[in-house]
């Protein structure tokens, strides 16, 4: 059992499953066996808020099947329904059931009845075969994001299922066993202990309408007196579902963290409340959260939600839909494979797998062996595994020999090949996105014009005075700097970082400075300009200007260095008018920065102009679709920019002969070309896999020559012996001084070097059987497919699957950074791709593409809004009168001891073999 506090208002989300199997174990030699052979089955989809508003019902089960965002076309869905028709009803695609919920972030605490029941849809608790059959085990997925990428992680569950007889009644009674590390006491484990009741199953009308949830009761103890516990009952009161749900979780002497809820739930009216602790509320590590409750209720039209500081109202028709994972099934059966029409990719590919080792303290701990977009990584907790660890595989069945490996040593630097498709600047208009700035800048002042010159190119310190060249060594004249916006710091919280200096070679000191474009309260401020400053001792920050402020005069010929590096929040505004801007772009000003879940906020009225340099690449990372904008042309149009969606391929020791293109005589940044690389693909090389210095760096003092590059590098491009940037098919490309192809039409091939040397982004590890590497299947590359945002502009976009859908624009993280309110900025740029949707791989295989997890958001309205539309809003009398207290406690289930010699039959849902 995975157990979970998030601590951002929101609180206190406990995250478990079961599973569940026959009799055995610890079950009461007394029972009385039912005559039934099979379970009773619940829905795995249960939300505060049906997404269905149409009828009496709880939930349409077959609405959930059907329903899809607009298709590009009536003739498209028609022939996606008439082609995934044709599939067997017993496929993959056909029993693939998308899960659809309302999301309202008021209401999440009522999102661990969704995580129970999905996790027993995994477990195959119902099935004929597990009844009264033995305790066995099923590894129980559970999928998380960290920094952006999605993480797998695995837990055992020894579970029985039984058919018995309680009171007349026949009752399908689930019992789980789920040990799991103490990380209070390492080495050693906790048995968390879990039993389900279910009396009745949901109820399903003849129109396929589920009109209740069942009756059933859930009872978890997170330690042996049952003061720790998580409670959950469900039943049918005048023709709706009543779902109560009690969790308590002592935190130390005199402080108990415990979240109530009651919700009344049908398909057209509903209601109920919810409490819990508001961390929110803490400013201190030690302190005692306030309470906080929200009550709500909703008719057939609308949502009414009170957190105590007012009644908020959202429209139930006017909704937007996002989702957030697909499958992918093969179109076509492929006997000589092994491959049925309609299998899920994930049955012939293998993206990931659980394992099982001893830690230091001879516990037995669980990990997962994934990869994310091709990068192999071992995901064991808060970290990687030492090398050498053997671990045991956990996906096989009972019959199956155990399957070992070694973990390798870790790779500190992961090559990756850059694949760019075609974007558009609307794709991101109105996104503000993050980027990163590295600029440095020589400086002298020239008293004849009272202006600061710069070499806009590169600098040759071998003639005196230094000379400035252009990208092909012929000399050029300074350029007049202008842009001291730029080296503007807003902020404490800014995340660029500007670092002005110079030496005063009289006075035999550094000087260091910052540059004040007006006033910020500073006695003897005297107009924007460079003044005198000094290292921020009250904490992290910027250099403070000294008081009273030193305006900086400089003399003729005086230089001055300015270097600006970190990250920066840009976004497209499509304006060229202004008045902000008329180059189509702004800076934006953080005014608060939260680095836990890395999302910004921006400062009122904050914008500023951001004028893009010709010739350089914007990195854009908006953790779903990776952006690369390049500035081609001096005007200020949107035809000035190419754009480009980047897929990756990371290197590893099977395919990394193939990944540069031939003729390739070394690596270099287009911008530096007399600083050389080489990817080393010799595997008896100690620097195997690994980006290493061709040459030496002529700016540095030693000779680096055959060293590995310990920083990351992007865009290097692959030169031939006469120096031109080769394509992928290792043609050679012409370009201009500034490195941008003369045709149009080609452009070199490019890499980026991804170094980390304490384990973090950029390493990967792999298993060994022996000595040979166990990799993983790359993802699916699909051909280019054209599909419509909501609205209604089609984009081709190219895809990559892995478990999980590469290069669609992921606008749930813009969600975040707007204080999850939809917009139509945001809702029109959502991309969902409909079931049934036939892609095509690079291989040429027919795949169909179904959504598999769908939020719905509601369309936030007010009271006028309603009234004006002729429509009622929600009666919160009913959610008022809910009285919290009266939610169950835990009821002792006596579970006795862990079951042993059980097998494995169960891995994510799926049979092992």
């Amino acid at each position: 059992m995975k157990r979970t506090c998030v601590k951002t208002g929101i609180v206190a989300v406990v995250t478990f499953a079961i599973a569940a199997c026959g009799g055995g174990g610890s079950s009461s030699s007394g029972d009385v066996l039912s005559a039934l052979t099979t379970g009773y089955t619940l829905p795995s989809d249960i939300s505060a808020v049906p997404v269905d508003n149409s009828s009496p019902g709880v939930q349409s089960a077959s609405l959930q099947l059907q329903t899809q965002s607009a298709p590009p076309s009536i003739s498209g869905q028609v022939r996606a329904l008439a082609t995934t028709l044709n599939l067997a009803a017993t496929s993959d695609y056909a029993e693939a059931v998308p899960r659809k919920y309302i999301e309202e972030r008021a209401l999440e605490q009522f999102d661990i009845i969704e995580q129970v029941l999905k996790a027993v849809a995994q477990t195959h608790y119902a099935d004929e075969v597990n009844i009264n059959a033995g305790a066995y085990k099923a590894m129980v997925a559970w999928e998380d994001e960290q920094n952006g990428v999605e993480i797998k992680t695995l837990q055992p569950w020894v579970i029985e299922s039984m058919m018995v007889v309680l009171d007349g009644r026949d009752v399908n009674r689930v019992r789980a066993w789920i040990e799991e590390p103490d990380e209070e006491h390492p080495g050693e484990s906790r048995l968390i202990k879990a039993e389900f009741k279910i009396y009745t199953p949901a109820t399903i009308d003849a129109d396929g309408e589920i009109t209740d949830y069942g009756e059933w009761t859930l009872n978890v103890k997170f330690d042996d007196a049952g003061d720790d516990f998580f409670v959950a009952t469900a039943g049918v009161e005048n023709g709706m579902s009543v779902i109560q749900i009690h969790e308590r979780m002592p935190e130390g002497p005199g402080f108990v963290q415990e979240m109530q809820g009651i919700l009344y739930r049908s398909g057209t009216s509903g209601y109920g409340k919810v409490s819990y602790p508001d961390w929110s509320s803490c400013m201190s590590e030690n302190c005692t959260p306030d309470t906080a409750t929200v009550q709500y209720a909703y008719n057939a039209d609308y949502l009414a939600l009170d957190d105590g500081s007012g009644v908020t109202y959202k429209d139930r028709n006017g909704t937007t839909e996002m989702t957030h994972r697909y499958g992918l099934f093969f179109a076509h059966a492929d006997a000589g494979n092994g491959i049925a029409a309609g299998d899920n990719l994930t049955r012939h590919r293998s993206f990931g797998f659980p394992v099982s080792y001893t830690d230091s303290n001879g516990g037995r701990r669980f990990a997962y062996y994934g990869a994310w977009q091709g990068r192999h990584q071992i995901w064991a907790g808060d970290g990687t595994l030492p090398a050498g660890t053997t671990v045991t595989r956990e996906d096989r069945g009972p019959s199956a020999a155990a399957q070992t490996y070694t973990v390798s040593d870790a790779l500190t630097g992961t090559f990756t090949k850059r694949t760019l498709v075609d974007g558009a600047l609307s794709d991101i208009q109105d996104i503000p996105v993050e980027t990163w700035i590295n600029k440095h800048y020589d400086m002298n002042y020239d008293g004849a014009t009272t202006s600061w010159k710069y070499c806009d190119g590169m600098l040759d310190w071998s003639t005196n005075p230094a000379t400035c060249r252009d990208a092909n060594g012929n000399a050029k004249a300074l350029d007049t700097f202008t842009d001291f916006a730029s080296l503007v710091v807003a902020s404490a919280v800014d995340r660029k970082n500007v670092n002005i200096g110079r030496w005063d070679n009289i006075g035999m000191q550094m000087h260091n400075y910052v540059y004040l474009a007006s006033n910020p309260g500073l006695a003897g401020y005297s107009g924007a300009g460079f003044y005198e400053a000094q290292m921020n001792n009250m904490g992290p920050g910027p250099m403070t200007p000294v008081a009273p402020a030193q305006k900086y005069t400089p003399a003729d010929g005086e230089q001055m260095f300015v270097d600006i590096g970190g990250a920066l929040y840009i976004q497209y505004t499509g304006s060229f008018a202004g008045p902000v801007t008329t180059t189509g772009w702004v800076q934006k000003t953080l005014s608060d920065f939260d680095q836990q879940t890395w999302t910004p906020s921006f400062a009122a009225n904050g914008d500023s102009e951001f004028n893009p340099d010709v010739g350089r690449e914007y990195y854009i990372n908006s953790r779903g679709a990776n952006y690369v904008v390049k500035r081609v042309d001096g005007a200020d149009v949107a035809g000035s920019y190419d754009v480009k969606i980047e897929l990756q391929t990371a290197a590893n020791p099977e395919n990394y002969a193939s990944l540069l293109p031939a003729g390739t005589a070394y690596l270099a940044a287009p911008w530096r070309r007399e600083v050389q690389y080489s990817f080393d693909t010799d595997p008896n090389s100690s620097t195997f896999l690994k980006l290493v210095y061709a040459n030496d760096d002529p700016a540095t003092t030693e000779d680096e020559t055959g060293d590995v590059y310990e920083n990351g590098a992007w865009g290097l491009q692959p030169f031939s012996a006469g120096d031109q940037p080769l394509m992928a098919d290792g043609t050679a490309v012409i370009v201009d001084a500034y490195g941008i192809p003369t045709n149009a039409n080609q452009r070199p091939v490019e890499f980026n070097w991804e170094y980390s040397a304490d384990g973090g982004w950029g390493t990967q590890q792999f298993l060994m059987d022996g000595n040979d590497y166990v990799l993983l299947d790359d993802p699916v590359q699909l051909q280019p497919v054209t599909l419509v945002n909501n609205a209604g502009d089609s984009k081709t976009l190219a895809l990559q699957f892995d478990g999980w859908m590469h290069g669609l624009p992921d606008m749930y993280e813009e969600l975040s950074k707007n204080d999850w309110t939809m917009t139509s900025t945001i809702s029109d740029k959502i991309i969902s791709i409909p079931a049934g949707t036939e892609v095509t791989g690079t291989d040429a295989t027919l795949y169909y593409v179904k959504p598999l997890e769908v939020s719905v958001f509601l369309n936030e309205v007010t009271a006028g809004d309603i009234g004006a539309a002729g429509g009622t809003a929600p009666d919160l009398t009913e959610a008022a009168a809910v009285n919290l207290d009266s939610v169950p406690d835990f009821t002792e289930h006596n579970l006795g001891d862990l079951p042993t010699g059980v097998e494995t039959l169960y891995s994510e849902g799926i049979e092992v073999e």
